[in-house]
């Protein structure tokens, strides 16, 4: 059976040389009724390594019906909108094997990646929808803590509104950096070197949480953190962010700022 609905594409360093990306995706041939608007981009990567030339490119098997390549993926594609459990099923098993088989660093990090298919095949029968398969994927890859690996032609969507402040962690804790003149942040009397507390009755710590399944994989734990930390006051456009905070003199309040500006630009989108 041929797996079209989904998995298309995985690239991958070579295990021995940088010369030439694998890519993994399924070996099918469009038909009326079948495109390639049905797929899904991967890209996974391991540390780079000098080009050797007497150490070639390993050969990779076709994996199941996927396939592994160092040519260029068909541009254009995106998420399949329907797909069976079956077909999930077969694509996060064709996804998790070409990882296994390609991935160099899985003892350098201390990745028990059998333990991690496990765990996935567990959550995948609760997944409900499409949207929800994709997100799963997009976990699975985020396993490796890799910088550059990641999905090419889906992330999970994300909030892109604040109410004027940039954020960024310094010692572990939020601080804000930048706040827009035009915005209530600044009317309520926001200051730069503010501490963030809470934003909308959660500890920061609780919030970093909540957002981290959708944040794309970091090498580190505090790079991770400093994501979440951008988008701790995200929203909803229009919507009010219930924001605590420890002024730079000590003080502590709390402020109710509307979410009209693009997320960490100061730039007002209304």
């Amino acid at each position: 059976m041929v797996v079209a609905a989904c998995l298309s594409v995985l690239c991958l360093e070579p295990v021995q040389s940088a010369e030439a990306p694998y890519r993994l995706g399924t070996k099918f041939q469009p038909t009326p009724s079948t495109e390639r608007a049905g797929e899904i981009q991967f890209q996974v990567q391991s540390p780079q390594r000098p080009a050797n030339p007497s150490n070639p490119p390993v050969e990779t098997p076709q994996i199941r019906n996927g396939y592994v390549t160092t040519s260029q993926p068909p541009a254009g594609l995106i998420p399949a909108k329907t797909l069976s459990a079956e077909e999930r099923r077969q694509n996060l098993d064709i996804l998790w094997e070409a990882i296994d088989k390609t991935y160099a660093c899985f003892k350098l990090k201390s990745i028990d990646w059998p333990e991690v298919g496990r765990r996935y095949h567990e959550r995948l029968d609760t997944v409900a929808t499409t949207d929800d398969f994709y997100l799963l994927l997009f976990q699975l890859v985020s396993e490796l803590k890799d910088t550059h690996s990641g999905l090419q032609n889906y992330n999970p969507p994300m909030l892109p509104n604040g109410p004027g402040l940039s954020v960024d962690l310094f010692d572990g804790r939020p601080f804000v950096v930048h706040v827009n003149p035009d915005s209530k942040a600044a009317g309520a009397g926001v200051k730069v070197g503010s501490e963030i507390l809470a934003v909308d009755g959660l500890t920061i710590e609780e919030e970093m949480e909540r957002l981290r399944p959708r944040l794309r994989a970091r090498s580190s734990e505090r790079a991770c953190q400093r994501e979440a930390c951008w988008r701790l006051v995200a929203g909803e456009k229009g919507s009010t962010a219930t924001v605590e905070l420890r002024s730079p003199d000590g003080r502590t309040e709390t402020v109710a700022l509307k979410r009209n500006f693009g997320l960490g630009t100061g730039t007002s989108r209304t």
